[in-house]
C-alpha cells in the first residue's frame, strides 16, 4: 500500500477530531495494558513508526472527478466534510499494530471512503476494511496463557483413540497458526461454517480433551467428528 493513506468521512471536522483523539489515547492504553515493559522494548521501533495522523476538512478544491471511482460513491463523497490523513505508513505486511490501528478504528465508524493514495480508486469500507483483513495484526503477538489440559476421558494421558490423535493434530496445527498470528484469518475462512467455528473457538481458548469437547460444542458425535476433520483440513491449508 501507498506511504500515504487518506480517509473522507461525513463527519464534521470536529466530530471527526475528537474520535480521533479518544481512539489514540485507547490505543495507546491497550498497548500499555496488554504488553509487559520488556515486550514493549521489543515492540517499540514498530510502535515508534506508526503513520502520523491529522485531521482536517476536505479540500475544497478536490473533486469526485480526480478520482477512478465508481459512479454510485459519488453522492457519498460529496457527503464528505472531513478527512483524516495518516503520512508515513509503514509497510503493513511488517507492522501488525499500524493494521490494528486501522481495524479498530475504522471499524467503528460508519462510512468512509478510502484514497490509498495518486488519485486512483476511491474504496468503500467494506473493500478497504476486506483488504486489510489478509494482513497480519497485532492478535497474534498477544500472549494468552493456556489452561493445562484436562486428563482425557478414558483416564490416560496419552491419547489411544482415532479421535484423541485427531484432537492432538487440531491442537499441533493451532499452535502453529498462533505463532504465524492467523488466527483472525481462520476466523474469517469459517465465518460461515457453524459447526466448525464453534468447535474452534473452543479449541483455541485450551486444550480440552474429547469428552469435553464434543460436551460443550453441543453437537451429536458424527457432527462432531465430521466438523473436526473439516476443521483440521482447513487449518492445514492456511
Amino acid at each position: 500500500m501507498s506511504k500515504t493513506l487518506t480517509f473522507y468521512f461525513p463527519l464534521k471536522v470536529t466530530e471527526l477530531d475528537a474520535l480521533v483523539t479518544a481512539f489514540q489515547k485507547e490505543f495507546d492504553e491497550l498497548i500499555n495494558d496488554t504488553f509487559a515493559d520488556d515486550e514493549l522494548e521489543i515492540i517499540e521501533k514498530k510502535l515508534d513508526a506508526l503513520a502520523a495522523v491529522y485531521v482536517g476538512p476536505l479540500l475544497s478544491e478536490l473533486s469526485f472527478d480526480d478520482f477512478d471511482a465508481e459512479e454510485s460513491s459519488r453522492e457519498f463523497f460529496n457527503s464528505c466534510q472531513s478527512s483524516l490523513l495518516l503520512e508515513n505508513v509503514p509497510y503493513l505486511e511488517t507492522n501488525p499494530f499500524q493494521v490494528s490501528w486501522l481495524q479498530m478504528f475504522l471499524s467503528r465508524v460508519s462510512d468512509f471512503l478510502a484514497d490509498k493514495g495518486n488519485l486512483t480508486a476511491l474504496l468503500t469500507k467494506e473493500v478497504f476494511l476486506q483488504e486489510i483483513s489478509r494482513l497480519k495484526n497485532m492478535d497474534g503477538l498477544i500472549q494468552v496463557e493456556k489452561p493445562k489440559a484436562p486428563p482425557l476421558q478414558h483416564g490416560v494421558k496419552a491419547p489411544v483413540l482415532p479421535i484423541d490423535f485427531l484432537i492432538l493434530d487440531v491442537y499441533k496445527e493451532l499452535d502453529r497458526i498462533r505463532e504465524n498470528g492467523m488466527i483472525l484469518v481462520v476466523l474469517e475462512k469459517i465465518s460461515e461454517m457453524d459447526k466448525v467455528r464453534r468447535i474452534f473457538v473452543l479449541m483455541k481458548e485450551g486444550k480440552l480433551d474429547a469428552h469435553s469437547l464434543l460436551s460443550l460444542s453441543g453437537l451429536i458425535p458424527k457432527d462432531f467428528d465430521d466438523n473436526l476433520e473439516k476443521l483440521k483440513f482447513m487449518l492445514k491449508k492456511v
